[in-house]
């Protein structure tokens, strides 16, 4: 959790909050799925959270959609234990919810973790 909080700290920095949403932009535009206009203005990473969430919701419907999911995951680099292990934790938790979470978590901690070694912090 203290992880968590670190990293929504950076997003307080334009240049890491920059480089995160482009790096959300490109990691789905990748697996062909278009998510430039839910992403460009949140709040909260939680809104962000559940807007993706209602785009895999979408998407999942599709006749490829998971296949998209998972190519999407890949390229984050989020496991199919990753996943299993949150569901255990958070049992009434919804599947793409817990997805889009780790998505953007994930895709946060690489942002910041390229954002401090640029900075030679690290």
């Amino acid at each position: 959790m203290e992880e968590d909080k670190l990293q929504l700290q950076y997003l307080q920095v334009e240049e890491v909050k920059n480089a995160f949403i482009r790096q959300l932009i490109k990691d789905a535009e990748m697996c062909d799925i278009h998510i430039e206009n839910v992403i460009i203005s949140f709040d909260t990473l939680n809104d962000l959270i559940q807007n993706i969430e209602r785009i895999l919701i979408q998407i999942s419907r599709a006749t490829n959609g998971f296949e998209k999911i998972q190519s999407w995951l890949y390229r984050v680099d989020v496991s199919e234990i990753t996943i299993k292990n949150k569901l255990k934790q958070y049992p009434d938790s919804d599947y793409l919810y817990v997805v889009s979470e780790l998505i953007v978590k994930r895709t946060l901690q690489k942002v910041v973790l390229r954002f401090l070694h640029n900075q030679g912090k690290l």
